[in-house]
């Protein structure tokens, strides 16, 4: 079965199962426009660096924070095909005094970024690049936010 076809099934089997629920989650939590703002530019800086384009449709997992970097796994869809063809990588995302994403760089794998994490932190599994791949490709398709912000996720 092609990568192609992988996604497809995988796509399908999410929203049939879980698309409601995760838009009946979306509707329940109450965000403030100012982190969703802020989580939209985190997606953007992320797409720019993994996928190079700010627009590009991005979902991510925080694995840890020490001080002003925050440590991730995203999973980006790469602009130029018109497939769902997705980008993954781990990354660190630096942050200003204010907050603010000051920028963003690219890690091999996670090796690179294991002992900066804290202590027990596992690596993104087979079931977790499934996941991602299959959400990209859902809001590809109707133009949701960002798990993350459906999860109602604090901000670092």
């Amino acid at each position: 079965m092609s990568i192609r076809t992988k996604v497809t099934v995988i796509a399908l089997i999410i929203a049939i199962s879980g698309f409601y629920l995760l838009q009946r989650n979306e509707a329940e939590i109450v965000r403030s426009d100012t982190t969703q703002k802020r989580w939209r530019i985190y997606e953007r800086a992320l797409g720019l660096e993994i996928a190079e384009s700010p627009d590009s449709i991005c979902e991510w997992l925080i694995l840890g924070q020490n001080n002003r970097e925050v440590y991730v796994w995203a999973a980006c869809r790469l602009e130029y095909s018109d497939a769902c063809r997705v980008r993954m990588s781990y990354a660190t995302v630096f942050l200003d005094s204010t907050g603010g994403i000051a920028s963003v760089e690219l890690h091999a794998g996670f090796q690179d970024i294991a002992t900066q994490l804290p202590e027990g932190t596992l690596p993104v599994s087979g079931s977790d690049v499934d996941g991602f791949m299959g959400r990209v490709c859902i809001r590809l398709e109707n133009s949701g936010s960002p798990y993350i912000i459906q999860q109602g996720t604090s901000l670092p």
